[in-house]
Parts: C-alpha cells; sequence; structure tokens
C-alpha cells in the first residue's frame, strides 16, 4: 500500500511542483494511521534529489502534440465575393474612364489644328507671303499640310501631308474630321492666309469665297458624343475654338 501512495505522491508533485506537499502527506497518514513511521518514511522518500525526480519525469512525461500549421488560402465563398466585387467596380469605372479617354483625343487634336492655322496666320505676316493649310478628312487619322500656294497648284503634293495627332499616338478610327464653310452641307478642305494674316481669295470655282467667313475644322469622336471644333470667324482670321453645340451654330 505504501508504495501505491509513493507512486501517486511522486506524480503529484511532478505536476504541481512543491505546492502539494502537504496534501500528499495527509494522504499518506489517512491510507496507514498506524504507520506513522511509514508516512514518514514516505516524505522522506518524496524529498529525494532533483536528480532522481528529474529522471522520473523523462520515464513518465509524454510527448507534446505539436498542432498542425494552419492552411493557407481563400474559400470559394471569398472568391466568389471579390470577383463580384471587381465586376461591379469595372462595370462602373470602364465606361467613365473610355469616355475621359475619349474627350482628350478630340481636344488634343483641336489644340493642335488651332495651332496649326494660328502658326500659318503668323508665318504669312513675318514671311509676307501666303500661307495654305490644307487638311485631307477622308484619310484615317486625318492629315494636313502647310505651304505656300503655286500659281497652278490646287492641292499639296502628298509627301507634304502628315498625320494628326501624330506625337501623341493617334491611330486609326479614333477620331473624325469634317472641314466646312458658312454651309455645313459644302466640303472645304483648305484655308490660305495672306500676307496680313487675313482670309485669301482662292481662285476656285467649287469654292465661294463667303464660305471661308466661317471656315471651320470639327473633330468628333466615332459614336459623335463630343465634338470639338476650331472657327475662323472673319475674314480678318480671327480664330475661336469651340465644343459641341457651340460648333453648329
Amino acid at each position: 500500500m505504501a508504495a501505491w501512495v509513493y507512486r501517486i505522491g511522486r506524480a503529484v508533485i511532478e505536476l504541481f511542483n512543491d505546492r502539494f506537499k502537504t496534501i500528499l502527506g495527509v494522504l499518506g497518514a489517512v491510507v496507514d494511521q498506524k504507520g506513522r513511521t511509514k508516512t514518514m518514511g514516505l516524505l522522506t522518500k518524496l524529498r529525494a534529489p532533483r536528480r532522481s525526480q528529474s529522471m522520473f519525469l523523462k520515464a513518465t512525461t509524454f510527448p507534446k502534440r505539436t498542432p498542425p500549421p494552419p492552411e493557407a488560402g481563400f474559400t470559394l465563398i471569398e472568391i466568389i465575393v471579390v470577383t463580384v466585387l471587381i465586376s461591379v467596380l469595372a462595370a462602373i469605372a470602364v465606361p467613365g474612364w473610355l469616355g475621359f479617354v475619349q474627350r482628350q483625343r478630340v481636344n488634343t487634336v483641336r489644340d493642335e489644328i488651332f495651332i496649326l492655322l494660328q502658326r500659318a496666320q503668323d508665318e504669312a505676316k513675318r514671311r509676307k507671303l501666303s500661307r495654305r493649310v490644307e487638311f485631307d478628312p477622308t484619310s484615317d487619322p486625318p492629315r494636313y499640310a502647310v505651304y505656300e500656294p503655286g500659281s497652278t497648284a490646287a492641292t499639296a503634293p502628298p509627301s507634304a501631308f502628315q498625320n494628326l495627332g501624330a506625337e501623341r499616338g493617334l491611330g486609326s478610327g479614333e477620331v473624325l474630321l469634317s472641314v466646312t464653310g458658312r454651309d455645313d452641307s459644302v466640303p472645304l478642305r483648305s484655308i490660305t492666309f495672306d500676307y496680313q494674316g487675313a482670309v485669301e481669295y482662292v481662285d476656285d470655282a467649287s469654292v465661294d469665297f463667303d464660305d471661308l467667313e466661317n471656315f471651320k475644322v470639327v473633330v468628333t469622336t466615332p459614336n459623335g458624343d463630343d465634338k470639338r471644333c476650331v472657327k475662323v470667324r472673319t475674314l480678318l482670321g480671327a480664330l475661336v475654338q469651340q465644343s459641341n453645340d457651340d460648333c453648329d451654330n
């Protein structure tokens, strides 16, 4: 019986350190009330050197179980929710972004046309020579040419034309160009400035000189939602930039 109490006491001491030595002594007294000598002998054994306690621990300690590492990744529901959110945001943002890009294209081409006409005027006045700006709306992307009109040349040579928006990488089908005068139904191709920067009369039976008073170059997006234009408002060569409905007036 004493050996049984000894084993239980050793296990309790190893688990709970020295806090329960008193309880173990009481337990030994209950087991053998008449054998005080045995109880004291048990307590003496329990006070064995730490080396023996350590050896007992090594013999009786169970190996610790290492918890499995947490699994990384996403659940199917999380993937579905994120996919739906991305789709909704794309449906909202993409049309607005495409519209912004198209507006920037027509604004860029309109600004380039304004600068072309303005430079042609300034060069005509500086050199005291006529300067002509000709457009080719049928090409894709549209083209232009700035040159000094000859006595017999009705149009610029093909080598003189350059693409509009070339510096910004304008591609085919991205903008549409139209060139008209006072009568929008009559297409024009060019306008000439004299040595004073005013609109010069062109000896061309297909062109009414009065139409040149409201000469305009209109740039639109392929769907026609955005429109930009440059107008020569007077025969003196006053240039203005306008947008959308103002281009129709």
